[in-house]
Parts: structure tokens; sequence; C-alpha cells
């Protein structure tokens, strides 16, 4: 029965759609229809010939009438090909077969003409297509019309005949195939060209040829009238073919609720549903997930007359490639309902292509994404279009910009819109009130549509809930007293709108008020409740509402636990009270305690100062401070026989001491004399001063300790300093250094081998040794100009040699700095240095003034207001034609000596008009002056600075004011400006030649 197919023109349809569908299939008006079952033709998809099959059949065995082991009736238990022949073609009343293992189809099994149903269950055993190809080359159903079910379960299959698994005749009408928990390698898994497919639980189906010997070529998935997919299904195809190829007059493609569904093509062409005889119906059920991801489209030349996404379900389609047929090919009803995502998306041709009078219903899809990058995201352009949106958002994007157009409600709430298109124009277009003004979809020019939930303007409208509902918890913006309607209720209610927010500093902010109305919530309840047992505890420390007379029972623990109940309550005269009542209770309950605890404590000091009640030997703790301390314990006791009884040990205490004392001076002076003998605690080097009368001295101190482990000690370090004295005593020479700069991270030089090198800069000191080869280098933090730093060496004996000194030399860039123009009178020199360096200094025609430090930034600024004096004393500013030079120190030469001349366009200092009783006096005076004088009728008013802007002040361009409220004229009275005052400025006093701006008031 494979695979009679010719071509047989397309039902006549419409002018329209005849027009349409020459420009978008290869082959006009014709598509697959079956011839009779005995002739093999070639198939217009196929791109080779399958080649005439045998219709030589070989016989099997007849098997032994008892060869299926029965079960029950209807049951049979198979473990080999006889079996299993037996079971399906006799007329024996076996509707279920059962796999006992895996079984080789060596030959063909012709099912039992009479049979109405049948259920393989597989075990998850394997069958395998091991006999010839052809439509009778494995199980088939020949010409009946009985069969009515056919339930495949469980079970993986290896195929090699593109003729299916089970192949049903075309003479066979309405037949089901249900395959559930099936995995399928083969050429083509179902031939049931006049029936329906089934998929139920989990399956598996990779279209391939690789799979058995001598197999068929791999070509459509399944060639039925039309199919339903429930649970999940995975499908592989890599080639030419359509998917599933359907010659029904009536197709559906179902893929049923909760479903997931996962589609890959290698291969373009022709398309995953491709229905030639009639247009097909698409619906994938709610909450069912579908991925289609490869090379070819959904239709190909396959027209839907209904595609319908039901609620809840996410539909991802995308094609890559050259394909440029349009992805979907559709007429009739597209409806994407409530909740539902839709994404189809392909590199060529249209997303979706209207061919004739359609309509597309978008009906609050939660996602819907069409796009082509070099295709419409729809095209109409053959026929007519209703289309409509009740939605949230909508993106549009043109292939001209990359950025969309973006429609919105105004309210934040969905809106509808419609419109009716013919040829990819629109001739009427509407929209619901809130969205304003409605736009045009130009499907000419629109590569991508979106549209969805306003997901940003939802946030919007959640957030202003949120912190209403939470704000009106309190009685004002200071969020510290909560209203007195706030309830539990209230706060549930907030709390919940606060949980809707994505998270954020505003949602950690509504959130961190709820939690504080909960707290002030509970502190209402808990106040009235903290007061009672506050109350309680303070006044029952007392023995009646006197409150004069502490209970036996009261200590310091019942007093503590009152006054801890009465810091948790609020400010009040109530708490007042309560803790005037603690502190009468603490002051009777000190002063039944102090007199016990003074003595008690004299007892102590005293007693502790000794060893033991023997009272004649001090403890090593025991000093003045000790004894002075028990005194002053003692001085505080009243008099009697105890207060004698201490004086008196006292005494004693005194007179130990100041014998202990002078043990510890002679031992101090014995450690001082010995220890100082060397350079430093190893004990290891004598210092340079140290010759035999210093040893000798010390030795004296020594012998007048008594016996001991400290004497011993000091004896032991004199012994070795009397050897050390007589070993080598010739220091080091000086070492020789090389230049450093300020840029300088170490020192280096030279110097007598494995000697120490102690380099010594602002009493911080770092260390190193020389090497064999007589060099060294110590590392050291950069050093600012002029830092002397000194280095000795220490030979292995312990001498040291002189010092050696060098001064830390300025760095010297290998180029000039730059300057920026200078304008006379300019008080300052800037421009910038090149890397590395650190002090600039300002030369004004020769004559060196001063330096300044370069900015990390490489910048610098060099004061320059008075850059010399004149004849008489008097200072002298920067003038045209003065040369300005900036190097970088006194050992700078001439080639990295930056020079420039003082330029004449300077900004001249100027008044502006000034009116009567102005408050300020402004003006413009050159960039970079930092001081400015105000003197009204020839008296000076006040001075203004860069830094002094009490009275004013001056901008970076040199504009400035000077306040002028009040004035002091010639007769001392204070008053405001008024016409004919005369208002000059200037720059100071200390400026000879300086330039005076005047102006008179009017």
């Amino acid at each position: 029965m494979k695979k009679s197919k010719v071509l047989k023109p397309i039902n006549v349809m419409t002018t329209s759609f005849l027009l349409a569908s020459s420009l978008v299939m290869p082959t006009v008006g014709f598509a697959e229809e079956s011839s009779t079952p005995n002739k093999e033709v070639m198939n217009e998809q196929e791109s080779e010939a399958k080649g005439q099959e045998s219709r030589t059949q070989t016989k099997e065995p007849q098997s032994d009438s008892k060869a299926a082991t029965a079960r029950v009736a209807n049951e049979a238990v198979v473990t080999n090909f006889a079996q299993l022949k037996a079971a399906l073609e006799a007329d024996n009343g076996i509707t279920t077969i059962i796999l006992g293992q895996n079984i080789d189809i060596s030959g063909p099994i012709n099912i039992q003409a009479k049979k109405s149903n049948i259920l393989i269950e597989g075990n998850n055993f394997t069958l395998s297509e091991t006999g010839a190809n052809g439509s009778t080359g494995g199980l088939y159903y020949g010409k009946g019309n009985i069969l009515r079910n056919v339930t495949v379960k469980d079970l993986k299959i290896k195929g090699k005949n593109y003729y299916g698994f089970i192949t049903i005749d075309d003479a066979s009408k309405n037949v089901e195939q249900v395959f559930e928990n099936v995995s399928y390698l083969g050429p083509q898994m179902i031939w049931n060209r006049y029936g329906k497919a089934i998929f139920k639980g989990t399956n598996v189906i990779s279209i391939t040829n690789d799979i058995m010997p001598g197999s068929s070529p791999a070509q459509e998935m399944a060639e039925v009238g039309s199919i339903d997919i429930e649970g999940d299904t995975k499908i592989f195809h890599n080639n030419g073919y359509a998917l599933i190829w359907s010659i029904s007059k009536t197709p559906q493609f179902k893929i049923a609720p909760d479903a997931n569904v996962e589609i890959k093509t290698g291969k373009s062409g022709y398309g995953i549903f491709y229905p030639t005889e009639g247009n097909g119906d698409f619906t994938i059920g709610k909450n069912a997930k579908v991925n289609f991801d490869g090379l070819k489209g959904v239709t190909g030349k396959g027209i839907l007359k209904s595609f319908i996404i039901e609620s809840g379900a996410e539909v991802e389609m995308n094609r890559t490639g050259t394909e440029t047929a349009p992805m979907i090919l559709a007429y009739g009803e597209t409806e994407i309902n409530e909740n539902s995502e839709l994404q189809v998306s392909t590199e060529n041709g249209h997303a979706i292509q209207v061919v004739n009078v359609g309509k597309m219903n978008f009906k609050k899809p939660e996602k819907v994404i069409l796009s082509s990058l070099t295709g419409q995201a729809i095209d109409n352009n053959y026929t007519d279009l209703t289309m409509s949106m009740d939605t949230g958002m909508v993106k549009l994007w043109t292939k001209q910009s990359p950025t969309p157009n973006t429609y919105v409600s105004r309210d934040g709430k969905d809106f509808t819109w419609d419109a009716n298109y013919r040829y990819d124009a629109a001739t009427a277009i509407g929209g619901s009130r809130n969205l304003g003004s409605v736009f045009n979809i130009e499907f000419g020019k629109t590569s991508k549509i979106e549209l969805g939930k306003d997901v940003e303007g939802q946030a919007n409208r959640e957030l202003a809930e949120a912190k209403n509902k939470v704000e009106n918890l309190f009685t004002d913006g200071k969020f510290d007293t909560l209203k007195g309607s706030t309830n539990q209720a209230a706060i549930d209610e907030a709390q919940n709108a606060v949980n809707k927010l994505p998270a954020g500093s505003e949602k950690n902010r509504l959130q961190d008020l709820v939690n504080k109305a909960k707290d002030l919530l509970n502190k209402n309840e808990q106040a009235e409740k903290e007061l009672n047992d506050a109350k309680n505890k303070v006044e029952d420390l007392f023995t009646d509402d006197k409150f004069d007379t502490l209970k036996g029972s009261t200590n310091q623990g019942a007093i503590d636990e009152a006054k801890e109940a009465v810091d948790k309550l609020p400010a009040g005269p109530e708490k007042e009270r309560l803790e005037e009542l603690l502190n009468n209770a603490q002051d009777l309950l000190n002063k039944n305690e102090q007199a016990e605890k003074d003595l008690n404590d004299a007892k102590n000091k005293v007693e502790d100062l000794f060893t033991d009640d023997k009272f004649d030997t001090l403890k090593g703790s025991t000093d003045q401070g000790a004894i002075d301390e028990a005194k002053e314990a003692v001085d505080k006791l009243p008099a009697g026989p105890e207060k004698e009884r201490l004086e008196e040990l006292l005494n004693n205490a005194q007179d130990l001491l100041n014998k202990n004392e002078q043990v510890e001076k002679d031992l101090n002076d014995a450690k001082n004399k010995v220890e100082d003998l060397f350079t430093d605690d190893k004990f290891n080097t004598l210092k340079e001063t140290t010759n035999q009368g210093a040893i000798d001295t010390a030795q004296e101190a020594v012998n007048k300790l008594p016996g001991g482990a400290e004497k011993d000690r000091l004896q032991d370090l004199l012994n070795k300093a009397k050897d050390l004295l007589d070993k080598d005593i010739t220091a080091p020479n000086a070492p020789r250094l090389d230049e450093v700069t300020t840029n300088s991270k170490e020192v280096t030089g030279s110097g007598e081998p494995e000697a120490n090198v102690t380099v010594t800069i602002n009493s911080n000191n770092y260390t190193g040794v020389v090497g064999p080869d007589g060099k060294f280098k110590v590392a050291i933090p950069n050093q600012p100009v002029n830092t002397i730093i000194s280095v000795t060496l220490t030979d292995a004996a312990g001498n040291v040699s002189k010092s050696s000194s060098v001064r830390v030399v300025q760095f010297m860039p290998s180029e000039p700095v730059k300057i920026d123009p200078v304008y006379p009178d300019a008080q300052t020199i800037t421009g910038t240095a090149p890397e590395g360096a650190t002090v600039v200094r300002l030369l004004i025609n020769g004559v060196p003034l001063r330096t300044a430090p370069v900015n990390q930034d490489g910048t610098f600024s060099i004061y320059s207001r008075y850059v010399g004096v004149d004849e008489n004393g008097n200072n002298i500013t920067l003038q045209a034609g003065d040369i300005v030079t900036v190097d970088y120190g006194l050992r700078t030469p001439s080639n990295l000596q930056a020079n420039i001349t003082v330029v004449k366009e300077a900004v001249k200092l100027q008044v502006n008009p000034v009116a009567p009783n102005a408050d300020y006096v402004t003006g413009i005076a050159p960039e970079g002056t930092q001081n400015l004088r105000l003197i009204v009728n020839g008296k000076p008013l006040r001075t203004v600075s860069l830094t002094q802007t009490g009275a004013g002040v001056i901008n970076p361009d040199g504009s400035y004011r000077i306040y002028s409220r009040f004035i002091e004229d010639e007769n001392g009275v204070t008053r405001r400006l008024q016409a004919g005052d005369v208002i000059e400025v200037d720059n100071g006093p200390l400026v000879v030649g300086r330039e005076v701006a005047k102006t008179i008031v009017e």
C-alpha cells in the first residue's frame, strides 16, 4: 500500500485564494492524493524514488494452536514471532497481546479482518522489524473495515518500514491508533491515512533510517487523517518531508490540555502539520506546553482554517534557516486566549500569513510575540482580515527601527483594540476609551509584534495600593502613632498588599512600616500590663504605704527587678512617682549595708597586704598604692579597737615595703647597668660605648645583689660582655650610596658583603643585607625632596659602621610641563605635569618664586598674585609680556623648562550699574582673581576672597558680588546707597598700579 501518490488538482477555491496560493506555493494547484494501493509512484515530497515493493510473501511455518499462552479468553502472552503471528492473524477472539520478551518481526502479519479492537502490551520489551519492507512487509490490516482501535503500550520499536509500524490499508476508514509510553526509532511510525493517531503517556519518536539494516528511506513521522497528543511527547525529524501529512478532508491537529510537546526538525520542507486535501484545525489545550524548533515551518504549504490556543497554554514556535514560506498559513479564526503565551518567530518569510478572509482575536493573553527577521509579523496582502485585541500592552517593531513603539492605556488597565485590514492596509480602526488615540499596525512595515499584560503598570497600581493601606495605619507622616481605627485586621490587609510587591527598597520601607505598626499595636496592649507589674514590684519593697521602711525580704535583687519593670514604662507622672520610691528604697538599703561594707572593705584591704595572718611578709602585689588605698579605707571607720588594730598593721606594712623597695632599687640598678652594655635585648652585640670600665661598674652592681636566679642571669650576661669585648671590634667601612629621588622605591649602594644594612628615615628603620657581590638594596616608601636618609652597616660581630647619608632629590621627568594661558594680574599659574612629577617651581622673568605640589591627576596650581616688589617696596602683579617659566626645581635642565608669555587679552575688572538701595554690587573680574575690595565715596567698605565669602563671593569664572545693603557715610552714619554715591572696586591696598572699576549710583 505504500505509497501510491499522484498529483491531483486542489478543489476550486475563491479567486483571491488562488492568487495567494500562486505566490506562496512552488507547485500551483496540486497536492498529494492516494491512488490504488497496488501501485507505487513518486511521492511529491520524496527526493529519491522509494522503489517498487516486492509483492512476494514468504509463508511462515504454521504455529501450534496453543503457541500463544492464554491467561483469559481474550489475552495471549507471546514470546516469539510465531506466537505473535498466530495471536493476530487467527479468528480466535484474542484482543490483548502481551509481550513476554523481545521479538523480531521477521515476516508479514496480516491482522484478522474480524478483529475490532487490539491492545499490544509491550511490558517495555522491544519489537524489531527485520522482515521485508513494503505495505505488507510487517504488521498490517488489510481491506477489512471492522477494526476500530489499535492500542500500543509500553513498547520499544525499532523500525525499518516506511509504511509504519502497523500499516492500516487505505480501504479501512476511521481506525484509531493509540500509542502510550512508546519509543520509536525508524523511517516512519504511522500509516493510517483515513484514520486517527492518539499519543498518551510519555512517547519519544525519532525518524531515522539508520537503526535497522535495509531500512526504507526516512520520511514522515505520520501519514494520518488527524492526530491528538496527550501527556509528554518528543519528536525528532531530520529529513525534507513533512512531519505529519494529512490527506483528510477535515484534518485535526490537537494538543490536549496539560500536554507537553517538543518537536525538533533538522531540515526544511513542507512543514510540521501538512494538510493537502482539506484545511486543518489546530488546537492547543489549556495549560499545555508546546515547543517547535528547527528548520521547518508549522504548516508548510498546508493551510489552517482555525488556530486556537486555550487559556494558560505556553507555545513557542521557532524556525531558523533559509525557508521563505510563511511560518503559519491560515484563514478563518485564529484565537489566542486568556493567560496563554505564544511566540512565532522565523528567520525568513512571514510569521503568519492570512490567505483568505480571516479573524484574529487576542483575548487577554499573558504574552504574544510574532516576529520575522526579513519578513512581516502578519501578512494579509491578498485578502481581508478582522483583528481584535483585549490586552494591557502592545509593542510594534518596524524594519527601519530597532526601538519599538509601545501602547498602553491611560488608566493602566487593559484596553480593547480592533481593526479591519484589506491587502495589508487598515480600512477601519477602533479602541476603548481608556486607550486614547488608536494606533495602526502597518503590516507591510511591521516585523515584530508583542502584546500581553502591562506588567509595569500593574506593578505601579499594586505599589500605590500597598502604600495607601500601610501609611493609612498611622496618624501622620511621622509614622510613630497609630490611628484609633487601626486594628489587627487593618494591619493584616496592609501586609497582604505589601506581599504582592516585588523585592526592592520601597517594599522594604513599607514592610518596615507594617512591622512598626505591629509593634505599636502590641505596645499599646502591653503598656497597661507593664504599668501594673511595675507598681506591684515597687510598692512591695516597703512594709506599708508610708514607704519609709523596707521589708525584711527587700534586697538589691528585688530593687533591681523593680527598676527593670519601671524602666519599661513610658515617661509620665506615674513613672516619676515609682522612680522616686525606687530611689528611696535604694537609699534605705544602701544605709543598711554601707556600715558593714566599709568595715569589711577596710579589713580586706589591710589584711590582703600580707601573705598570711602572721602579718610579717608582704604579698608580691603589695605596693605603695595598695597601702594608700587600705589607709583611705581605714580612715573612713569610726574610732575603736578594730580601727586601731588595722592602723598598727598598716604601719607594719609600710616598714616592710620600704625595705623591699631598696632591694628592688638595687636589682634595677644592676639590671640597667648590665643590659645597657648591649645594643638590644638579644644581647649579642655590645654598644660602641661599652668598655672595660663599664663592665667593671656593672660587676660591682651585680655583686650587691642577694643570691638568686636574676643575679645568676645578670652574671651570665656580664661574662658574655667580657667575651664580646675581647672579640672583633673593627667596624665595617661606611656604605657607599646611590642617588635617591622622590620616585625611588628603594635605597641602593655597596659595602662589606654579608653585613646587615640599616636605613634610617625620620626615626623609621628599614633593613636589608649586603649581598656576596658587595651590593645591597633596601625597600623604602617614596620620600619628599630634601629628606635625609642615613645608612649604616653592622657586621657579624656587632660592629657598626659610620653612617652615610644621602639627600632625596626631586624626580626629574623626561618632558616639560604644559602651562595654561596666562593673563595680566593672574593670581594662579595652572597646567598639567607628566606622570611621576610631584613638585613644580615657578619662575617669573627668570627669577625663582615658589614651588607647588602636583595633584594626583597631574594638574598643578601655583600662587601668582604677587610676583615681586618695585623700588618703592610695592607689590607687583603679572603684566603682558612677562615670561612665566615652570620647571622641576634647581636641577632642571633648560630643555625641561616650560615657558609662556603673559598675553594681553585678559578680562578687565568691571562693575555693573548700581541702583539706589542695592543689596549687592556685582561685576566681572579676570578669571583666577582671589581678592576684591569695595570702596564707596572713597571709603573702603569690605573685602571678599575665594576663601572668605561672608560678605560676598568670587566665582571661578570671575563673576562676583559684594554685599552693599548698608554703608557708613563720611559722617559715620549707616544708611542705604543713594543716587550720586561713587562706587569703586579694586584688588586691595597691596597691589600697586591696580585696576579700579568705577561707577556712580543712579
